[in-house]
């Protein structure tokens, strides 16, 4: 039973008031609930008042660490970063992770995360691509239904080859 009323029946006496607390309890399934409280009195004017009460039981709620990636890499160098995906909600929260780019990878794609746990991923940037800056973001979506699209934009620099001679300095002598 997810509404309950403090007092059921009572006497009050003229010109006073009286309070009546509502317990509702969210710890049930996920969605809408809405019932009346009927209160009756011996008022001759106004014998019934109904109150409508309603309760939206929200299911898991997403959050994501860190909201962004910024990287820079040489050449060649593959590099992994983590997403820490948090449920602050009191469902199960079903999310799935796209990756968009062919210099970036997503590991797993899909995970569940229980009421107040966290599932990390691990976003793996390719620096076996071209030199150059790139930019895309991870696609994260999940059933909370106040937040059910999260992108994580991704910059990511890979740096060219480094030229390097030995010795630093040539001597040729002299030059006609």
């Amino acid at each position: 039973q997810w509404l309950a009323v403090s007092q059921s029946a009572g006497t009050i006496p003229p010109t006073e008031t009286h309070g009546l607390m509502l317990h509702m309890n969210a710890n049930t399934a996920p969605g809408p609930y809405q019932a009346s409280v009927l209160i009756q009195s011996n008022d001759p004017v106004q014998p019934a008042v109904t109150v409508p009460v309603t309760l939206f039981v929200h299911g898991g709620t997403v959050s994501v660490s860190p909201n962004a990636i910024d990287r820079t890499v040489g050449s060649g160098t593959v590099l992994q970063e983590t997403l820490e995906i948090s449920n602050g909600g009191v469902a199960d929260l079903h999310v799935t992770l796209a990756e968009p780019a062919p210099w970036m990878s997503v590991s797993p794609t899909s995970v569940t995360v229980a009421p107040g746990g966290v599932q990390t991923a691990t976003v793996t940037l390719d620096g076996n691509a071209s030199p150059g800056e790139y930019n895309a973001d991870v696609r994260i979506e999940s059933d909370d239904p106040n937040t059910p699209l999260i992108d994580v934009p991704v910059h990511f620099l890979i740096s060219g080859a480094a030229l390097a001679a030995a010795p630093l300095t040539l001597d040729f002598g002299q030059v006609v």
